[in-house]
């Protein structure tokens, strides 16, 4: 995207989704134990910003579908973006968890199964069958959603046609992991957050266009309170191991309400700050930086972090106070400056795909 068609609440809310990733991550590779209780939250809504952010882009530029052509034109511009940074790290992660077992091992076993599935892009569809890589399962959780928005595309022109639309590939879903006992639950849990963005970017929301201040507090007392819900529940379930159905399901529900209300504030947010920046300070932010390298950092994080890590606490065996200012002071920004190149040069590889 180029820097005028750049939308800046877009960028902050790619940044607050992969900081959040982040902060998730560096908690367990840095022993943060204050966060622990926090880890899930910050993993539910990083993933379900980025979720409701790739429903609200895929509108800008792909508002209708109408035929096989551009059907089959639109799932190759998705490959070509994703692939030429997502197939070395499917590399980086086998040679270095599978193969090493360097900092923590991540058995992949059946390998050849393993691998084909993720190249696919088929991980989340096959999930009851083969365990998804960490991390990695997204990519196959966005190749679905992408799926589901050509028919909501080619379908509805409406907000309640994408609505009614997206409901219906919701229980065509259902039906086939009831019937074939395939795709897994998080493809369902993110789902609603994929069409919220669509929804909220074919009304127009967005810098020009937004709530009141008053749905934004009705928003964020949302969140409060569902995530106020959620935190005996999660206490329960670490004790006991397990819940009801009627536990379960509550729980589900109150967790999808937290993520949901904790990603229409976020956007509220965005938006609001938005039009308080400069146009001339937003091309030259840290924030459009972070926001172009979230994708490669994404990918990388787990490895480069967990190299970095093994470094410092193995090897070097610098202390506590040594280990923070290492990743954080040099480790963490080289990572995002390493990213930005990263993309660019994925960038790159994707027009010439394109051609």
């Amino acid at each position: 995207m180029k820097n005028q068609e750049r939308r800046f609440e877009i960028d902050l809310l790619r940044a607050c989704a992969i900081a959040s990733i982040l902060l998730l991550h560096l908690s367990g590779y840095m022993g943060w134990a204050a966060l622990s209780d926090l880890e899930p939250y910050l993993a539910d809504f990083g993933i379900g910003l980025f979720c409701f952010i790739s429903g609200y882009a895929l509108v800008l530029g792909n508002r209708r579908i109408t035929t096989i052509r551009q059907s089959l034109a639109f799932m190759g511009k998705r490959i070509a973006r994703i692939y030429p940074l997502y197939m070395p790290a499917i590399a980086l992660f086998f040679l270095l968890f599978h193969c090493l077992g360097f900092y923590h091992e991540m058995d992949m076993t059946p390998v050849a199964p393993t691998l084909i599935t993720h190249l696919s892009g088929a991980q989340i569809a096959m999930a009851t069958r083969l365990s998804p890589i960490p991390t990695l399962w997204f990519i196959g959780c966005i190749m679905l959603y992408y799926i589901s928005y050509i028919p909501i595309a080619s379908f509805s022109e409406r907000k309640r046609g994408a609505l009614a639309v997206g409901i219906a590939v919701f229980l065509a879903f259902g039906l086939l992991r009831y019937l074939c006992n395939v795709v897994e639950y998080r493809f369902f849990f993110y789902y609603p957050l994929f069409v919220v963005g669509i929804l909220a970017s074919r009304a127009g929301f967005g810098a020009a266009k937004f709530p009141k201040v008053s749905i934004a507090a009705l928003l964020l007392v949302a969140a409060s309170i569902s995530g106020a819900i959620l935190w005996p529940i999660r206490a329960e379930l670490a004790e006991l191991g397990k819940l009801s159905k009627m536990e379960a399901a509550f729980f589900a529900a109150s967790h999808l309400c937290f993520v949901v209300f904790s990603v229409l504030f976020a956007g509220w947010v965005a938006c609001a700050v938005s039009t308080r920046i400069p146009g001339k300070w937003r091309d030259r932010s840290v924030v459009v930086h972070v926001s172009i390298a979230s994708y490669a950092v994404y990918l990388f994080h787990r490895p480069l972090l967990a190299l970095l890590c093994g470094l410092v606490q193995n090897v070097l065996q610098l202390g506590a106070v040594g280990e923070h200012v290492v990743v954080l002071g040099f480790g963490l920004p080289s990572m995002m400056v390493a990213c930005v190149y990263m993309q660019r040069a994925s960038d790159k590889v994707t027009n010439w795909l394109r051609r």
